[in-house]
C-alpha cells in the first residue's frame, strides 16, 4: 500500500468524526487553546463558492479560527474541491507534514 493509501486509511475515521463533531459542536466563548491551528481549504470548493461565496470572504471566515488559539495560526489553499484530501491527498499531506516538522 502506498504512503498516501496508509495515510488515508487512518485519515477516514478522523474525517468521519470531524463531520460528526462539526454538526453537533456549539462554541462557547472562553479561553483560547494553546496549540497551533492550520486551516486548509480547497481552492475549487464548490460547496462554498457555488453558493455565491467569494473566495476572499471565505478566507476571512477561515481566519476566524486564529481567534481560538494563543498559538500560531496559518491558512493554506490546496488545489482541489471541498474533499481535496480524498481526491488528491499528496498536496495536503505535504502541507500537514511540513507543519508537523516545523513543530518538532
Amino acid at each position: 500500500m502506498s504512503k498516501e493509501g496508509v495515510f488515508l486509511k487512518y485519515l477516514f475515521p478522523f474525517l468521519r468524526r470531524e463531520v460528526e463533531v462539526a454538526e453537533k459542536y456549539r462554541w462557547i466563548p472562553g479561553e483560547r487553546i494553546g496549540c497551533p491551528i492550520l486551516s486548509l481549504y480547497g481552492r475549487e470548493d464548490k460547496i462554498v463558492f457555488d453558493k455565491g461565496g467569494d473566495p476572499e470572504d471565505y478566507r476571512k471566515e477561515m481566519s476566524l479560527w486564529g481567534d481560538l488559539t494563543s498559538g500560531d495560526f496559518s491558512i493554506q489553499f490546496i488545489e482541489g474541491s471541498h474533499m481535496f484530501m480524498l481526491e488528491n491527498p499528496a498536496p495536503g499531506m505535504a502541507v500537514v507534514r511540513h507543519a508537523i516538522e516545523v513543530l518538532y
